[in-house]
């Protein structure tokens, strides 16, 4: 399993339970090695950590999800470097934060800049991973849960579905509208469901799901409608100002260029 990190400039891959961090702007090719787990890593993905769980000098600046068959690990990543280079060099340290998969390899995350995480795997479901720190009566203790966000309409079908065929439709990509706080994912059925996150993005509504044979029914029966949207007229425009960029500029006429050569001839003399 490979990919990249553009946020620190890396490229990882993993080799059984061991994973590689690349610096791809170095020269030298320097690269970091964990080892820490005994389980073979699946998928590795990169977020923002809450603000409420590591405050002060503690508060690494991206935390380090890595997937295994049995387990979700959370590893907080500390970065430092000159200015230009604040990733040179990178360290990896434990939080103990984990989660069970429960038997799901859950090999689709995404994280939002206050630092909630949704996962997804080969059940369809999507989870939220939950952690933090809670007071009890002597001293405080670190809580990690993965929470199903699903609606419970889909779980019933998910269940009866994948019990009475063996089958399911799991979920492929997850895809996070940042600016306006949406969260999408898509389904190996070509299936589309819209989570929204609220103003603040800290709350879930499903919103709505739509799959490719209705998206086909809808372009189909209403295509001229969508040709005249608002978004067709955007994207018309977008086309219109990239063509007329690739064009070449105008060429002077032959009189005119012969003018300006003659006008320049007799500044220089």
């Amino acid at each position: 399993f490979m990919g990249l990190f553009p946020q620190i400039h890396r490229a990882w891959m993993t080799i059984d339970h061991m994973l590689f961090l690349w610096d791809y702007t170095d020269p030298r090719g320097s690269f970091y090695q964990y080892d820490g787990l005994d389980q073979t890593i699946i998928h590795a993905t990169l977020v923002r950590p809450r603000p409420s769980v590591f405050a002060g000098s503690s508060m690494p600046q991206w935390l380090l999800l890595l997937s295994t068959p049995l387990e979700v690990v959370v590893l907080a990543v500390y970065c430092s470097g000159p200015p230009g280079r604040e990733a040179s060099q990178i360290d990896i340290h434990e939080t103990g934060f984990s989660v069970p998969s429960d038997g799901v390899n859950l090999v689709r995350m995404v994280g939002t800049p206050s630092g909630r995480v949704f996962m997804s795997g080969a059940d369809g479901f999507l989870y939220e991973l939950q952690y933090g720190n809670t007071d009890g009566w002597w001293q405080s203790y670190q809580t990690c849960k993965k929470r199903n966000r699903s609606r419970k309409r889909e779980r019933a079908y998910q269940f009866l579905w994948s019990a009475l065929f063996d089958v399911s439709d799991p979920i492929m990509d997850l895809a996070l509208d940042e600016e306006r706080n949406i969260l999408y994912t898509l389904t190996r059925c070509s299936s589309i469901q819209v989570y929204d996150l609220g103003a603040d993005g800290e709350s879930i509504r499903f919103v709505t799901s739509l799959d490719v044979q209705t998206m086909l029914r809808r372009l189909r029966s209403d295509g001229t409608g969508l040709r005249d949207s608002a978004p067709m007229r955007l994207l018309e425009n977008d086309i219109a100002a990239a063509a007329k960029a690739q064009q070449p500029p105008p060429q002077p006429a032959a009189g005119q260029e012969q003018a300006e050569q003659a006008e320049l001839l007799s500044t220089l003399v």
